[in-house]
């Protein structure tokens, strides 16, 4: 056993001979070693700023952060890709550097892992730390949103509010919609009552018949579903004498 005479690149070499063999050399392997008056870094750390698993729609830009530990205390990171785009096999994405996060849009859905090595800044060794993450990008539509207006400011009077018409508008799905709308006022004994089903049409023409406080309710649906409803919203409207 020996020990190391000083800090450096070492490359540590044998030989082997079949015993009784006259040969000089039968076979050679060798290793690098780097020795160095640092610790390692003892471990690394990888976390998203987005939850997994996430939609395609959604997942425009992940920001994974890594963060190491141990060490002299300045780090230098290289990241590693795994999953569809990178034909399942693990693909070098940033060389080592200084900057400790990974900007990544994933260009197709599927079951990633994303690893980052550490080291410390200045060494030559190939990796002192490594972590991993998993991270599932899914072809399912983004959350979908709904707001809904009306093209008369309230409060109106009954007598000139005339119809009203108010005006639905989703977002975020599959891009394709359903509405439905429903009322709760002095006309309707003040409960809940459907005025329009499901159809593609995002608006309901209403006119007033008592005076009160309404709220107008607009239930949305990606088309050709049969959820009772994905996204929902009201506004208020009061009418006067």
């Amino acid at each position: 056993m020996n020990t190391p005479p000083g800090k450096g690149g070492y490359h540590i070499s044998v030989y082997v001979v079949n015993s009784g063999s006259k040969s000089g050399v039968d076979a050679v392997g060798s290793l690098s070693f780097d020795i160095t008056d640092q610790p390692m870094v003892s471990s690394v750390t990888l976390t998203a700023d987005k939850t997994s698993p996430l939609s395609k729609a959604k997942a425009r830009k992940v920001t994974f952060t890594a963060k190491a530990s141990g060490g002299g205390g300045r780090y230098a990171y290289q990241f590693y890709v795994k999953g569809p785009s990178a034909g399942d096999e693990w693909k070098m994405v940033r060389d080592y550097g200084p900057s400790n996060t990974l900007q990544w849009k994933p260009p197709k859905a599927g079951a990633y892992f994303i690893s980052v090595y550490a080291r410390n800044v200045g060494s030559s060794a190939n990796v002192e730390a490594a972590g991993s993450i998993p991270f599932e990008i899914t072809d399912l539509p983004s959350e979908m949103e709904v707001s809904v207006s009306a093209d008369r400011k309230s409060p109106a009077s009954r007598a000139s509010a005339g119809t009203i018409t108010f005006v639905a508008q989703a977002v975020g799905g599959s891009g394709k919609y359903e509405y439905q709308f429903h009322l709760n006022g002095p006309s309707t004994g003040n409960a809940w009552k459907g005025v329009r089903d499901y159809n593609t049409s995002n608006t309901f023409r209403w006119k007033p018949r008592e005076a009160g406080r309404y709220v107008v309710l607009v239930y949305a649906r990606n088309s050709g579903s049969r959820s009772e409803m994905e996204a929902a919203w009201s506004v208020p409207f009061l009418v006067g004498e």
